[in-house]
């Protein structure tokens, strides 16, 4: 299984404490670009790091999120693929306003 890391973007801390990262309470907005398109790939590939993303309780903690979202935190932004005539066909979706909101909140406690 392999997913890239296309970019990390600054969420909440840029150098954790030791403390937050024992705790689980690390936050990490990336970018990523699914290699292989398998079914849950960014999500079983970042469980399986130590790393689950905030509300997946399928591969993730089964217990309460740490973040008050009563959804699975993954958004894809755009999407690419080719139609039957061949020509590109390009999605693009802004963050939903549920997410947006809890980064928001987020970034006002830094």
């Amino acid at each position: 299984m392999k997913t890239e890391v296309t970019e990390a973007i600054p969420t909440v801390q840029r150098n954790p404490s030791q403390a937050a990262m024992a705790s689980g309470t690390e936050l990490m907005q990336l970018l990523v670009r699914p290699v292989t398109g398998r079914k849950h790939q960014i999500r079983a590939h970042f469980a399986s790091i130590g790393r689950p993303l905030v509300g997946d309780r399928t591969y993730g903690k089964k217990l309460k999120s740490t973040l008050p979202t009563p959804r699975l935190f993954l958004h894809c932004h755009y999407l690419k693929f080719f139609d039957l005539q061949g020509k590109d066909v390009v999605v693009e979706d802004p963050l939903p306003f549920d997410l947006q909101k809890i980064l928001a909140a987020l970034k006002l406690k830094t």
